[in-house]
């Protein structure tokens, strides 16, 4: 049998806003059924809060459909956002209601104030007429007549191309017409009309917009999915596709008996395993020893004849292999050898936390280039390679048994270490690992230090596992040894388990919560800022793959193919991750060529210390997106003072946009500016400073990027830069947050 998954409108790029009364867990409650806040399950976060005494509420249609019900008199919920699609560009919105009695009642945007308001968009519904959509311009409506109170799904679409409107209601089209739009930034709205005339009695299930004219195919799936989920498959035309094909199934549960140890997942199922040392099964035939007994060959259950040799005792009250100075030696050229990306799984304990000991060690010990995992004098392990250690915070307790995972990606030139399902830190190694085939050891590591505690399973992969895949096998790990409990609230195996159950019945006490400090990020998060949509360029002093030294090259990250050349030798620091000094006066700046697609709408983001020594007089800039016309992207000083900020379009001689922000002091500062084709937004520290108008377009040419130098001049600005990201398209401040989140312990800032 084979799953089919459900539709999901995100799965449409261009996805502004989805409201999805089906999905409880978007609602947040005042009391009882009131609903406070309805979350938008779109990325953009657009939630609707209730902005009025009468709340809406959780509740059903009468063909027993969840909805949010609108009960007419004050209720109406607004966007904390204002509507991403503003101005004549296009649109489609979609809404599932029913009209339960009279009024008159809204979703859409604004402005409306009076009787004369500037012109709105979206839904009016009327118990004598259905306006969809409602472009409030005098005159220009589409209006479905004579309504029932059955439920309705409604299609509105604005096209900037031909400036026409059109509405279809139940998919079938009532009328177009030529209109323009409001060219503000509003909040949505849903219920009471804004100038607090009229109200309604309704429920509504689902609101969907785009900020851009559905082909028919991606037309026809979203009506297939809402004529599916809602009930209204009998409004589909003849030969629609939601009446030919399957887009939102319904599922009954399956219920089956589960036979003893058999499991959903198990290791093998991963491309790149190569060793698999289980401490329930060391024979790897299910032949369990008796307790105490030596375990001289530790079997290899992955099928490469990985098998170790010792003498540790296997132990039947927590079915793992006991080690007290009994180390094992591993096949030569044991799968870990090489240069090449890994991950590493372990379940262990000791039972001496104060002193040296390692769990294991691979590659030849003696010459200090072996990867290792041992814990030093205090009782944190850390990850060893090459002398480049990294402490983890995780406080270790004797005897109690935790999972690691230590993994690198020769990609990023990152490695990694995950205690319990979190990530507890990442660095930079500072050379290459060994790459013999020197026998690989359990149980001690350089200078004799020995293991006195467990091991209970290993797992080894040759490349470096998906987030998904890494989660799947703690969850595997994590069930099976009873450490569930050590999970985070947020891991996909915290409740539920990829197997069908406990296989070894082992229960254990639920960790303290100072066993678990917050965890320190000392480095990027390298898969973090590849999955932003509209991500297009990426630099961090803090990847050595990127760097090259002193005067020559800085290579993007993101995949654009665009090298940055360093000029006038700025020195490289290895503090915070890694960093850029640039002094002013000194001609040191970076430079891409004029290579970036063209884009409109603009992030520019950058991680930089200010040290108070940029030049003074005429406008310097921090970070340029530029053209060959001069009106360019810009954060820098638009003033000429040392401490000034600005962010705008920059056209040769000043800013024509935004007053300027003084850095108050010294400092790391995460500086973000932002153009959503009207306003002009500048971020520090994830605070936002100023917002304002634009009332300049961008230059028309290729892209390229300039940092620490003003393009056309030779102005610097000094201190030190980290990271530079450039997105087409401008971040929410949502995403914001979560990039100075993901970054901000590097620098200091809590």
């Amino acid at each position: 049998m084979r799953r089919i998954p459900p539709f999901d409108p995100t799965q449409i790029s261009g996805c502004q806003l989805w409201l999805d009364a089906n999905d409880t867990t978007t609602f947040t409650f005042s009391s009882s059924s009131n609903i406070s806040k309805w979350n938008d399950k779109s990325i953009q976060g657009n939630n609707l809060l209730n902005t009025s005494s009468t709340y809406p509420t959780q509740s059903t249609t009468p063909a027993g459909y969840p909805c949010v019900y609108l009960s007419g008199s004050t209720c109406q919920m607004t966007s904390i956002a204002n509507n991403t699609t503003t101005g004549n560009s296009s649109r489609t919105v979609i809404m599932v209601s029913q009209i339960a009695s009279g009024g008159d009642s809204r979703f859409g945007t604004g402005p409306h104030s009076g009787s004369s308001p500037p012109s709105t968009y979206g839904f009016d519904l009327q118990s004598s007429v259905i306006y969809c959509p409602y472009v409030y311009t005098g005159s220009d409506v589409t209006a479905y007549g004579s309504p029932n109170t059955n439920m309705y799904s409604l299609y509105s679409y604005y096209n900037s191309n031909s400036s026409t409107v059109g509405g279809i209601v139940n998919f079938n089209l009532t009328a177009s017409n030529s209109t323009t739009l409001n060219t503000s930034a509003t909040p949505w709205y849903l219920g009471l009309r804004p100038d607090g005339g009229y109200s309604i009695t309704a429920y509504v299930c689902e609101i969907i917009h785009y900020n851009s004219i559905l082909s028919i195919g991606q037309q026809q799936q979203v009506e297939g999915y809402l004529a599916q989920k809602w009930g209204l498959r009998g409004n589909l035309p003849g030969g629609h596709v939601g009446l030919t094909s399957v887009i939102y199934p319904t599922i009954k549960p399956l219920f089956l008996t589960p036979m003893p140890y058999a499991s959903a997942f198990t290791p093998s199922g991963i491309a790149g395993f190569g060793l698999w040392l289980d401490g329930s099964d060391p024979a790897g035939n299910g032949s369990i020893p008796s307790n105490g007994a030596t375990v001289s060959t530790w079997v290899d259950k992955s099928g490469n004849g990985n098998s170790g040799t010792g003498t540790g005792t296997y132990s039947s009250s927590t079915s793992n292999i006991s080690f007290n100075n009994t180390p094992y030696t591993l096949p030569t050229g044991t799968y870990i050898s090489g240069s090449g990306s890994y991950t590493i799984f372990s379940i262990q304990s000791t039972n001496n936390p104060s002193g040296i000991e390692y769990f294991f060690a691979f590659g030849p010990i003696s010459s200090g280039q072996h990867l290792s995992f041992p814990h030093a004098s205090s009782p944190n392990p850390y990850l060893s390679w090459v002398g480049n250690d990294y402490n983890f915070t995780y406080s270790m307790t004797s005897g109690r048994s935790f999972i690691a995972v230590n993994s690198y990606n020769v990609l990023s030139n990152y490695k990694y270490g995950y205690i319990n399902g979190s990530l507890d830190g990442s660095l930079a190694p500072s050379a290459g690992r060994n790459t013999s085939t020197s026998p690989n050891t359990l149980g001690i590591g350089p200078n004799g230090y020995a293991l006195n505690g467990t091991l209970s399973e290993i797992l080894i992969f040759s490349s470096f596992l998906t987030t998904p895949q890494q989660q799947q096998a703690e969850g595997y790990l994590a069930w099976k040894w009873g450490l569930q409990s050590y999970l985070p609230a947020s891991h996909p195996y915290k409740s539920a388990s990829p197997n069908t159950s406990n296989i070894l019945n082992i229960s254990r006490p639920a960790t303290l919560a100072n066993q678990y400090p917050t965890p320190i990020t000392r480095s990027y998060a390298f898969i973090t800022y590849t999955t932003t949509p509209g991500y297009l360029f990426f630099l961090d002093a803090g990847n050595p793959s990127s760097y090259s030294g002193s005067g020559s090259t800085w290579t993007d990250l993101a995949g654009s193919g665009l090298t940055t050349t360093l000029y006038g030798s700025p020195t490289y620091s290895s503090a915070n991750g890694g960093y850029l000094s640039f002094v002013p006066g000194s001609s040191q700046y970076a430079q891409t060529s004029a290579s970036l697609s063209l884009i409109t709408t603009w992030t520019v983001e950058v991680w930089h210390y200010y040290n108070g020594t940029n030049s003074s007089g005429l406008p310097c800039i921090l970070t340029e997106v530029w053209s060959s016309t001069p009106i360019n992207f810009t954060i820098g000083s638009g003033t000429g003072t040392n401490t000034s900020l600005q962010a705008g379009y920059f056209n040769g001689a000043w800013y024509t946009t935004s007053s300027s922000y003084s850095l108050p002091s010294t400092g790391w500062y995460h500086i973000v500016g932002t153009y959503d084709g009207t306003n002009i937004k500048l971020y520090i520290n994830n605070i936002l400073t100023q917002t304002q108008t634009s009332s300049t377009t961008p230059g028309s040419s290729g892209l390229g990027i300039r940092l620490m130098r003003r393009w056309d001049l030779g102005d610097y600005w000094g201190g030190y830069l980290a990271i530079v990201r450039i997105y087409g398209r401008a971040l929410q401040a949502s995403e914001i947050t979560q990039n100075y989140g993901a970054s901000k312990a590097r620098f200091g800032l809590s």
